[in-house]
């Protein structure tokens, strides 16, 4: 029997190397199949998806590696299509690399959806009314993590801190966590190491997105 096509669907570029390399040791043996919202996209076209003045944007990698901030309204007819692209390229499942909500996505095969993964994972494991950490790329996002967040525990504190930049230089922003009873890093973007070295700054057990979210790749191939 083959391996299990698995797509891997990015609201920026592919491919994702940062992610794909990083997860190789939990992912096992798949045919992997990477698709971007933005591929193919024109300097131009890249400019209109960026999010509008009130929006709360999304974060995402280019294929040179360097960020970019998205419409998460404009984002998500570029998503569907790559969505559709993985299915057509017969993928079985399909995992998509942000821990955003979409709820108007359509697949007819398994959707992996990282953010309710995380939800679900973090909701199990933290202690009743025990206090969260949650670790974000944009200041502007802090807001809205909160309120996400705040439906499982009331006690929510953030830091921002992004995976794309200089993430060791901006470290001392996750000082404000200390004494939450459990971190989570809100974005695939954030690396193992990222995790590592929050861990040793901070000595509180840390969640990463993207660990969860390849674990519930392997149980469900």
């Amino acid at each position: 029997m083959g391996s299990r096509k698995v797509g891997f669907v990015t609201i920026g570029q592919s491919p994702r190397t940062d992610i794909i390399e990083d997860l190789k040791p939990l992912l096992g043996a798949l045919e992997i199949i990477e698709r971007g919202a933005l591929d193919g996209l024109s300097p131009n076209e890249l400019e209109a998806v960026a999010p509008l003045p009130d929006e709360t944007p999304y974060v995402s990698r280019l294929f040179d590696g360097s960020q970019i901030l998205l419409s998460p309204e404009k984002i998500l007819p570029l998503l569907q299509k790559a969505v559709d692209s993985v299915v057509g390229s017969g993928a079985e499942m399909v995992v998509v690399l942000c821990t955003g909500s979409f709820p108007t996505l359509q697949c007819p095969t398994p959707l992996l959806l990282p953010g309710r993964l995380l939800r679900g994972f973090v909701k199990g494991v933290l202690p009743l009314e025990g206090t969260l950490g949650v670790v974000v790329p944009l200041y502007k996002q802090t807001a809205t993590a909160m309120e996400s967040w705040n439906s499982i525990t009331p006690h929510v504190h953030t830091a921002s801190l992004s995976p794309y930049l200089d993430f060791a230089a901006g470290m001392e922003k996750c000082q404000t966590l200390v004494g939450c009873d459990l971190i989570v890093m809100d974005c695939l973007g954030y690396t193992t190491r990222h995790k590592e070295m929050l861990k040793r700054l901070l000595n509180i057990p840390v969640v990463l997105a993207r660990t969860v979210m390849a674990r519930a790749v392997q149980e469900l191939i």
